[in-house]
């Protein structure tokens, strides 16, 4: 199995577009679906032995990662994914291998622009960087930004 970028987009042009202007929050371990991700953490950030290793592992035990953790992805406002930092190789390898479902550390992107001004404050007044707070959950949830809900079609400059 070659290493082969067609089709995937990149940590940092994803992001762009929001200039810096959001927070995000760590949603936790869920299953996601591999579709859903377009995105690694950036350009040769790929290893060709590590990728083989990993194939042959699935090959003769499957697809049987358990430290979910160390695959950290992003959450977009369009639906889609994007590796951040680390496990880029698992959702390479789970595309390829027409593996439809993986769980992942998933973190949710929230752009300002589509706050409303008491949003904005209640997510500049939180010091807790997760969805334990039931105020920024129903945000999430009014802004349908939580996995497993069909996002909102919005326009990010």
């Amino acid at each position: 199995m070659k290493i082969d970028y067609t089709g995937w987009n990149f940590f940092e042009e994803l992001i762009k577009p929001y200039n810096n202007q959001y927070f995000y929050y760590n949603y936790g371990i869920c299953l996601v679906e591999v579709k859903d991700i377009i995105g690694l953490s950036y350009k040769g950030v790929l290893d060709q032995e590590k990728l083989l290793r990993l194939h042959e592992s699935i090959k003769k035990n499957g697809y049987q990662f358990r430290n979910y953790s160390d695959l950290h992805l992003v959450r977009f406002p369009n639906g889609k994914y994007s590796v951040c930092m680390g496990g880029n190789h698992r959702p390479y390898l789970a595309k390829k291998l027409g593996i439809r479902h993986i769980k992942a550390n998933v973190d949710i992107l929230i752009p300002k622009e589509m706050l409303s001004e008491e949003q904005l404050q209640i997510c500049n007044d939180i010091e807790i960087d997760d969805l334990s707070n039931p105020k920024l959950k129903q945000i999430c949830k009014e802004l349908r930004l939580l996995p497993n809900q069909q996002p909102l079609k919005i326009n990010i400059r």
